[in-house]
Parts: C-alpha cells; structure tokens; sequence
C-alpha cells in the first residue's frame, strides 16, 4: 500500500521557508509557482531539481512533487507582510513556468522554454527565453530579453514595455507607457494608451494603436495599419518582395504622418490633410478641397487649436501603375511622402 502511494506521488507536506528544499524535476516538465506574496527570483543554472527558499518565515509552502510538475504553493500566515519577502528558486534551463505572484515583482534567467507569468503588482525582468513567452503585470513595467516563439506582454496600468528579438507573433499593451521592440516576426497588436512606441523592426504586418502618443516603425515588411490620436506617425516600408499584400493605412487624429516607399512599389497613394501640409516626392492630384472651421479635434479630452482660415484637401497618385491601397489622414498636421532606392 505504501509503496503505491509513493509511485504516485513522491512528496507532499508543509516545508519550513528556514530549510532548502529539493524536488526531482525532468527536462520540459512545469514547475507552478503560486505565491500570495513574494518576489520570484528565478535562477535557471540548475540541474536536475528544484531548489528554492523564501527570505520570510512567515510565509508557508507546501511543495508537491509529481512526475511532470512541481508546485510550490505560499501562503502568508499573518496577513500584510512587510517587506516583501524574496522566494529564490532554482531550477534547469529546460524547464517551463507557470509563476503567479499577487504581490512583488519577477525576475528570470535565460531559458530553453515557455514562461507564463502573472504578477498583481510589480516589474517583470526576464532574459532570453526559447518558447512562447506570456507576461502579466498588473502594475509595474516589463523588460524581456529575445524570445523563440510567441509574446504576450500586457500592463493593466501604466508601465514601460520593452522587448528583444521575437522569432514569432507578438501583442503587447500598456495603458500608459512606452512600449520599445527590437524585431519582430509579426506584430498582430500594439496599443498604448499614453507613451511612445517604436519599432525597430517587424518582418512581417503592424497592427497598432497610440491614444495620446508617436508610433515609428524603422522598418516594416509587409502591411501596416498603425494610428494615433494625437502624436505623429513615421513609417518606412523594406518589404523582402514586392509582391503580396504591401498596403498602407495610417491614421493621425493629430500630428504629422512621414512615411518612406521603396521606389519600385506599386501603390495607389490617398492622402487628406492640410492643403497647405502635403509634400511628396512625386506627383499627387489634389481632388476638391474644403473649408475646415471652428477647433481641431482630438481625443486626448481637450479641443485643439482655431484653424478657422485652413483647408483640408485628399491628393491622390500611384507608383508603377497603382496596386497597394496607401491612405494616409490627419485631422492636424504635416503628411510627406519619401522614395528611396
């Protein structure tokens, strides 16, 4: 009887937070984490276990060992505790995360696998991660390293985002802050509701939106629908080919619109702004102008400045006999078109 019940399960009871635990863990198994409060600080230069301890004695944990997880469970027995305790846990590379912690902040190594961690309150450091990578905080900023597949980075209040090298698709948001990524694969969703966001590099589309900010994409290679109520927008196209889906639609409630075409895309180019506003590199068509009277609007909760005497106008024109839809629109602001080679 003794000897099935251990073949089931190898270890479950109460461990003092004083004493170093240790429990068998096999390579792409998950080690759960759930921490009523607590600083996760992951150290991935392991080997075959996980080792851990937590800096509070005030905090139990019961760990379980099972054959493809281990979870440690810490709950703190007498309410508010202050400051917030440290849990250093260490484990092997090829192990994957599920980490929750309701108050304090997550710090991970280097990993040959899949993160999904949540934290109610605190910043998120982690470095490169191999699998798919899933980040929440509920407040605090996040700063994440390259990652091999997926990212899911989100900020339920204001908080910087930075970002690597994603291999795979990413969707990032913060409801205020800035939101920085070096590359990536595809960008499906990118929203702040305040900050600036730049984008080094995505290989294939953008979607995105800025509520009070600037979005400039260095380098994009496919379709872009990007738009802000109130800050500029600077886009330049290096698609690897010139065939497939290559259109443009950028809109500004307020502020300028700057984007740059290779010069061998094909493009039908619609672009309305301030008449007086436009620059191209090429030929555009003015179509009939109209009067715009009264304050600019915005979405940022305030009226914009009088242009009374000012006119709004939509220029059309194509390169290399039209093909990808190109709009661009700003209520307020400068639009200018550039070619390169």
């Amino acid at each position: 009887m003794k000897s099935t019940i251990s073949a089931i399960v190898l270890a479950c009871f109460l461990i003092p937070p004083s004493l170093f635990a240790r429990c068998p863990i096999s390579a792409n198994s998950t080690l759960v984490v759930n921490a009523s409060v607590g600083n996760l600080i992951i150290d991935s230069s392991g080997t075959d276990s996980v080792d851990w301890d937590v800096s509070n004695k005030q905090i139990a944990v019961q760990e379980i060992c099972l054959k493809d997880e281990v979870s440690l469970i810490g709950t703190a027995s007498n309410g508010t505790i202050k400051p917030i305790p440290d849990w250093h846990i260490k484990v092997p590379r090829n192990v994957n995360l599920d980490l929750v912690t309701k108050a304090g902040s997550i710090t991970i190594g280097q990993l040959d696998s899949k993160i999904n961690v949540r934290t109610g309150g605190g910043d998120v450091v982690v470095g490169n991660i191999a699998g798919e990578t899933s980040i929440l905080t509920q407040a605090g900023n996040i700063q994440a390293g390259d990652i091999g597949s997926n990212a899911d980075l989100n900020i339920d209040s204001s908080g910087n985002l930075v970002l690597g090298n994603v291999k795979g698709d990413v969707s990032v948001s913060t409801r205020a802050g800035d939101i920085t990524i070096a590359s990536a694969r595809r960008i499906v969703n990118a929203f702040t509701g305040g900050g600036t966001m730049l984008i080094h590099k995505v290989i294939g589309s953008f979607t995105g939106h800025n509520d009070a900010g600037s979005i400039r994409i260095e380098s994009a290679g496919s379709w872009v629908d990007a738009s802000t109520g109130s800050g500029s927008i600077f886009l330049k196209m290096v698609p690897e080919k010139q065939t497939g889906d290559l259109h443009v639609n950028l809109q500004a409630g307020s502020g300028d619109i700057t984007l740059f075409l290779p010069n061998g895309m094909k493009a039908d180019i619609q672009a309305t702004g301030l008449q007086s506003q436009m620059k191209s590199d090429f030929p555009l068509i003015p179509q009939v102008a109209r009067g715009f009277s009264g304050l600019a609007p915005t979405t940022a909760g305030r009226p914009g400045p009088n242009i009374s005497s000012s006119f709004t106008t939509t220029q059309t024109g194509q390169r290399n006999g039209g093909g990808n839809p190109v709009k661009l629109h700003t209520s307020l602001g400068k639009i200018e078109i550039k070619l390169f080679n």
